[in-house]
């Protein structure tokens, strides 16, 4: 397998990649906030969402639900109650997915229903086959139907439907190519408890694998090198160093990253992209070369995580703006949507980063003669 560690996934939640101890010199970062911080908004997110929706379960978001299911248990190893209490959310959708409503009815416009199944299904199978995976290394059996339910949405040409409202990153044109990325993920997470079917993982295969032309936008192109971390085979070596070529171009004087070199995402009310680097970039690269196990990206990674460890907030989160539109007078609940995905996957890459740090400093104690 081409320098790949495992899974993306495996490598930060159980911090077993083996990038240089220079990408992490020091511990500068306030985890306690961080986990305040997402455990809040996830509450805020969880109270908000049920009614907002009709629902008894809270809506499983691309920008606060899945990116905080994800990276929770990274802070400090253990689940908090309302990370217990959003996993409850899912695994209660996932048993009762014949009869629930779907996140959005024809209200919303006539294809939302399909979308909002599409979108679910892959969001559902990703966390809870993470989660079990973290926890246990064994399926769990909501993360086995959850991948039944995901596979059963698929559609003819590989995709899944998936939201889209205008709003980039996650709900924007091009956004089913994200989804079937995380698709992907999902599917090769414990792919030893459960094959997935044949049939539909070629078909995964030849969609994602379009994805490598230009015509796809730098976030989503970055998202299938998540993918290919978990899968071998989905892309040659050639293709992955072009890949990470890409995401280097990118990477700014400061070390960041900035969603405005993400894709073209137009304004909602006219408003001028951020010039500035932003953590939801920032976070999201540095999380996918972490993956890359070459000694080439070791400078790459040590710049972003040092610009993360510069530039956290002092409520614990790191500060994305939406590239939608302007939302500085909007109260936070929608203000720091972007934020919220910022914030856990910084958590992700710092916490990988401190553990790959202990690492090099335990073996050097033990090399030292006493």
């Amino acid at each position: 397998m081409y320098g790949m560690r495992l899974s993306l996934s495996l490598v930060l939640l159980f911090g077993t990649v083996s990038f240089s101890a220079a990408v992490a010199a020091e511990k500068t970062w306030n985890r306690v906030a961080a986990a305040r911080y997402l455990d809040e908004r996830a509450s805020l997110w969880m109270e908000r969402s049920r009614p907002r929706q009709k629902l008894e379960q809270a809506c499983v978001s691309c920008h606060t639900g899945m990116p905080y299911l994800l990276s929770r248990a990274a802070i400090d190893g253990s689940l908090s109650a309302p990370a217990r209490e959003f996993f409850t959310d899912v695994e209660a959708r996932v048993t009762g997915w014949k009869d629930a409503r779907v996140w959005y009815d024809v209200s919303r416009g006539a294809e939302k229903p399909d979308q909002s199944r599409g979108t679910e299904s892959v969001l559902n199978a990703l966390v809870l086959s993470l989660r079990d995976q973290r926890a246990s290394g064994a399926l769990s059996g909501e993360a086995k139907l959850a991948l039944d339910h995901m596979w059963a949405e698929q559609k003819d040409d590989g995709k899944w439907s998936w939201l889209h409202f205008g709003l980039g990153p996650w709900e924007s044109d091009g956004s089913e190519f994200w989804g079937a990325s995380l698709a992907a993920v999902a599917a090769m997470s414990l792919r030893d408890e459960v094959t997935p079917p044949a049939d539909g993982l070629a078909r995964l295969r030849r969609y994602l694998r379009g994805g490598l032309s230009g015509e796809t936008s730098l976030h989503n192109r970055v998202s299938l090198l998540w993918a290919a971390g978990t899968w071998d085979g989905l892309l040659s070596e050639s293709e992955v160093s072009r890949l990470a070529g890409a995401v280097l171009e990118q990477q700014r004087a400061d070390g960041g990253f900035r969603l405005v070199d993400l894709a073209p995402w137009p304004s909602k009310d006219g408003s001028a992209p951020h010039q500035e680097s932003d953590g939801y970039a920032t976070a999201f690269f540095t999380f996918v070369l972490q993956q890359l196990d070459e000694a080439r990206y070791a400078t790459a990674i040590a710049r972003g995580v040092s610009w993360l460890q510069q530039n956290q907030e002092a409520d614990g989160r790191w500060e994305t703006l939406s590239p939608n539109k302007d939302r500085s007078k909007e109260e936070a609940f929608t203000r720091l949507l972007a934020s919220d995905a910022a914030t856990a996957f910084a958590v992700l890459v710092l916490s990988a980063a401190d553990s790959a740090l202990d690492r090099a400093t335990d073996s050097n104690a033990g090399g030292r003669v006493q």
